[in-house]
C-alpha cells in the first residue's frame, strides 16, 4: 500500500461513522496488517485492528471479553461490534491492550480484565 493509498483509508476510516458497522469483518477491512513476527516479543501487549491471515484479534476479544456480557444480556452484539469499531479508531496504532479494553470498558460500562 502507497503512503497516499493509506492516507486516503485513513481519511475513510475518520469520515465513517461507526454506528453503521455491522460486523468485525467491516472493521477488519479498514485496517492493513501483517504479521511479521508471530508470537513476537511484545506482541501480547498489543492489538491489532486488522486480519492477518486466519488469526483476527477482534475475533478473538468479541469472543473472550464481550460475548460473556452479551449472553446476559448487559450489553448488545451491535453496542459490541461498534464499540471495537470505535475503539480501533480512537487509539493510534500500535494499540496498547491496555489502553484498549480501558476505552472499551468505558465504551460499554462493563469490567474487561
Amino acid at each position: 500500500m502507497t503512503l497516499k493509498e493509506h492516507v486516503n483509508a485513513l481519511k475513510n476510516i475518520l469520515d465513517e461513522s461507526c454506528d453503521n458497522i455491522t460486523s468485525i469483518e467491516e472493521i477488519n477491512a479498514h485496517y492493513s496488517y501483517s504479521d511479521e513476527v508471530p508470537q513476537g516479543e511484545g506482541d501480547s501487549d498489543i492489538i491489532s485492528c486488522g486480519q492477518s491471515e486466519n488469526y483476527n484479534e477482534l475475533e478473538y476479544i468479541y469472543r473472550t471479553k464481550l460475548l460473556p456480557f452479551i449472553k446476559i444480556g448487559r450489553i448488545t452484539k451491535e453496542e459490541a461490534i461498534i464499540a471495537l469499531c470505535k475503539v480501533c479508531r480512537d487509539l493510534e496504532n500500535p494499540r496498547n491492550r491496555r489502553d484498549f479494553y480501558d476505552r472499551l470498558q468505558d465504551y460499554l460500562s462493563v469490567n474487561i480484565d
